[in-house]
C-alpha cells in the first residue's frame, strides 16, 4: 500500500505497553483544569487518606514519616528517601 508507513517494532512496543494510558493521563489533565476548589480539595484529601491506607497495610517497606516520603523506583532497585526538599 503506498503512502502507508509501518510503525517500528519501538513504537509498537510502546504502544502496547502503554496502552489507553494516555488518555488516561488526558482525563486527569482535564479533569484538575476544570474542577473547583473544593473539588481538588477533596480529591487530594481522599488521595492522602488512602495513602495512609496503603501505608499501614505494609508498614515494614514504607516509612512512618508522614508527607515527607518519597518512593522511587526504578528496574531492579527501591529508594525510600524521607528528607528531601
Amino acid at each position: 500500500m503506498a503512502g502507508y508507513e509501518q510503525p517500528s517494532p519501538k513504537d509498537a512496543l510502546l504502544a502496547r505497553f502503554l496502552g489507553d494510558s494516555l488518555d488516561h493521563d488526558q482525563e486527569d489533565i482535564e479533569f484538575w483544569r476544570t474542577a473547583s476548589d473544593e473539588l481538588r480539595g477533596r480529591t487530594l484529601w481522599r488521595l492522602l487518606v488512602q495513602g495512609r491506607y496503603i501505608a499501614k497495610a505494609v508498614p515494614n517497606t514504607i516509612a512512618a514519616q508522614e508527607d515527607r516520603t518519597r518512593l522511587i523506583l526504578k528496574p531492579k532497585a527501591m529508594s525510600i528517601i524521607t528528607d528531601y526538599e
